[in-house]
């Protein structure tokens, strides 16, 4: 049985009113005898709002994930965050792989996705 470390959160109200919570899974690893190979994970994460301003919302979690063994480390980082406007949702996202401390895969992205339902869009999409 794997005994993980404790998953800590808190929350803060800001003096610029803005409410922060957060998460955060510390690294975690498994060691596997039969293969000599070590598996490893860490996330943290962070969810803000100003309570007044709903459209002020914003998410973003980042998690690592790591393979050692003796023919060297294999590791992944990615990260996504989620933000919004009156009239769309932002989503950004990040994926880094590196083999021995070498980069062989990067990739960033964003996506605009229209609200459906607001005081701005009140078109009807669906059927």
């Amino acid at each position: 049985m794997l005994k993980a470390p404790r998953l800590t959160g808190s929350c803060h109200m800001l003096r610029s009113g803005e409410l922060l919570l957060t998460w955060y899974q510390p690294l975690t690893s498994v060691h596997f005898k039969d293969i000599d190979t070590t598996f490893s994970f860490e996330t943290n994460a962070a969810h803000s709002i100003r309570p007044t301003e709903t459209n002020s919302a914003r998410s973003v979690c980042t998690r690592h994930k790591r393979m050692d063994r003796p023919g060297g480390r294999a590791a992944v980082t990615s990260r996504a965050q989620t933000t919004s406007t009156a009239q769309s949702f932002q989503l950004n996202g990040q994926i880094e792989v590196s083999q021995a401390g070498d980069m062989i895969f990067e990739r960033c992205w964003s996506r605009k996705i229209d609200r459906l339902y607001s005081q701005v869009n009140t078109k009807r999409r669906c059927s």
